[in-house]
């Protein structure tokens, strides 16, 4: 993984542009410490920071040029299927001077241009620059892995692998139908960032200067390979994983002890004996710690086990690491211990392979359960007792047995009253009350019609998948300058996924049933019989100890006022307080300060 930050204009660019696109990249220099590189010409000015993975050679830094100078290529990812890609290229009469896959990318979009984009296999945001027709052309990997922002206008396009890497003088307007998005769901859901004006690109699409950079899909989600078997899937994640290990630095795997991290991490140990794996745990919460499940897998896979124990101020700590690493408001808080994981994983290897993107292919989440449930006759019953709501007191918690059940069982029955759709939006979000804040916004989701259990892993790989857990992992390896490798979101890992009906995945009793059956023979049987707990932090505990003065000022919080929040309503959500809610504001009041001093700094 890398970063970039430029700045194209049809007219030509100023001195004052590349000296802002020069200083833009520094925001961003920890996705890649190990070389900056920078190309300015008449219309372009464009800066490279390099984490350098395959062929550590200088003469594969970027921005990387053609011979004739004419076509430019700043890239963030990895080519996966790079090596096919360049045997086909040297049958064409292709010569090459580096052993990267970024000069296979460049090469292979001199040679088929935007029609290059669909025979990658891997993650990836680029910008390609044609200096002889002044244009460029942007794309971004299937799955949204790796980010791209920009910002287009006048004939003008600023682009980052960051936000705070974007190359604008000034702070944009808020959009607060973003804000309101945020406070519900915790994450921004769209290609809308929260200033107006600013977008993400999208999954699977790709903007180009000939057409006013409009975003064209080049892949289709819904796209599938026909009637896959057990063996398809099988054979595609072993493939998947084997390209992964292709690197030049040392390469590891994070191991949680839950079943996609241990199928990852099993498939790699047997290609890559005696890989390192890492785990994290927790000395003062053993509902949420899942070491123990880590170093079981650990021993069954021969594999060199590192394990983290975190205390409370480790957390304290990883708190504030987190909100100084913020791009836009983002409140899973499960980034905390990702950020907290990857820099400890980052003293090891340059590289980890992840179990990220099997919930939403196969449909791994205690919602989708429900969701499952939702349809059948035993729920329209129960929808009958949404009065029972009334008598559940839950502040959100996820941190002792009890206080989780109460959570589920109020959202349950909250959601069972709602209509498929109303029904998906609930139970993906992290706060109800939120709208109440500002003014209500949904998020607008492929429509569920009746029980169709893929349209809502479809929604999920559209909404939470890119903008929530890969935002995750992105945002916080990058961070410690560790690149992050997901296999199960390969091209055709993907496709084989989304060709097997809903019900053969998940239903009401069961999750991920494909990866339970087809890799049975990989791991211990406790695996598999093991709740899901995923990377949760003892929020609740840590708020109210360390963090409880922050949030009682929120209440008087001039970014919050001046944001036009209705602060009677902070004040009853700080004064309880509301785990999640009061979690969301205060990471937007600091995001907001941060932004503030940022600009004000520029």
């Amino acid at each position: 993984m890398c970063g970039f930050a430029g700045s194209w204009s049809i007219s030509p660019i100023t001195g004052d542009t590349a000296e802002l696109v020069q200083s833009c990249i520094k925001n961003i220099v920890h996705r890649g410490p190990d070389a900056l590189g920078l190309f300015i010409d008449e219309h372009l000015a464009l800066s490279h920071a390099r984490l350098a993975i395959v062929d550590l050679d200088a003469r594969s830094n970027q921005p990387m040029a053609d011979a004739s100078k004419r076509y430019v290529l700043a890239f963030n990812g990895e080519i996966y299927n790079y090596a096919d890609l360049r045997s086909s290229l040297i049958e064409g009469g292709a010569s090459f001077s580096t052993a990267s896959d970024t000069e296979v990318l460049l090469q292979l979009l001199i040679k088929f241009d935007r029609e290059a984009i669909p025979m990658l296999n891997g993650c990836f945001a680029f910008v390609f620059y044609d200096a002889l027709e002044n244009r460029i052309l942007a794309a971004r990997d299937q799955m949204g892995i790796n980010p791209l922002w920009f910002s287009s206008a006048n004939g003008n396009l600023v682009f980052a692998s960051e936000l705070k890497g974007l190359p604008i003088q000034s702070q944009p307007e808020i959009d607060m139908d973003v804000v309101a998005n945020f406070l519900k769901f915790g994450f921004c859901p769209d290609e809308r960032a929260i200033y107006k004006g600013v977008f993400k690109l999208k999954p699977g699409h790709l903007i180009d200067s000939k057409n006013s950079f409009t975003q064209e899909a080049w892949f289709n989600l819904e796209a599938t390979f026909e009637h896959p078997s057990a063996g398809d899937l099988r054979l595609a994640l072993d493939n998947a994983v084997k390209s992964r290990l292709v690197a030049d630095v040392a390469v590891g795997c994070f191991l949680s002890g839950g079943i996609d991290s241990s199928i990852i991490a099993a498939l790699a140990s047997k290609a890559h004996p005696g890989i390192h794996t890492f785990s994290i745990g927790y000395s003062d919460h053993p509902y949420l710690d899942e070491s123990e499940a880590a170093e079981i897998v650990a021993q069954h896979i021969q594999s060199e086990h590192h394990s983290f124990k975190l205390s409370n101020n480790d957390l304290k700590n990883g708190i504030n690491d987190f909100l100084n690493a913020l791009d836009e408001p983002f409140a899973d808080s499960s980034a905390v211990v990702a950020g907290i994981l990857s820099h400890e994983t980052r003293k090891f290897v340059k590289v980890a392979l992840s179990g990220d993107g099997a919930d939403e292919l196969f449909g791994g989440y205690r919602k989708h359960r429900a969701l499952a449930f939702s349809f059948s006759n035993q729920a329209r019953l129960l929808s009958k007792f949404g009065f029972l709501t009334r008598l559940i007191s839950d502040k959100g918690s996820r941190e002792s047995k009890w206080q989780d059940r109460l959570r589920k069982a109020k959202k349950l029955l909250d959601g069972l009253a709602l209509d498929p759709n109303d029904r998906y939006l609930k139970w993906a979000a992290f706060a109800d009350p939120a709208e109440s804040l500002v003014l209500k916004c949904d998020y607008d989701t492929q429509k569920i019609q009746s029980d169709n259990l893929n349209q809502v892993l479809f929604n999920d790989q559209k909404l939470v998948l890119p903008n929530d857990m890969l935002h995750k992992v992105d945002l916080m390896s990058m961070r410690h300058s560790l690149e992050v490798r997901v296999p199960f979101l390969d091209k055709n890992v993907v496709r084989i996924a989304n060709g097997m009906r809903g019900d053969e995945k998940f239903n009401s009793e069961i999750g991920k049933i494909p990866l339970r059956n087809i890799f049975a023979d990989l791991l211990p049987k406790s695996v598999f019989k093991r709740a899901k707990k995923g990377f949760e932090i003892p929020l609740a505990d840590v708020l109210n100890n360390d963090f409880g003065a922050e949030i009682a000022n929120l209440q008087n919080s001039a970014q919050l006022m001046a944001l036009g929040l209705d602060m009677t309503r902070v004040k009853q959500i700080t004064s309880k307080p509301d785990v999640q809610l009061s979690w969301h504001l205060l990471v937007l009041h600091h995001w907001l300060a941060a932004e503030e001093a940022r600009f004000k700094n520029r």
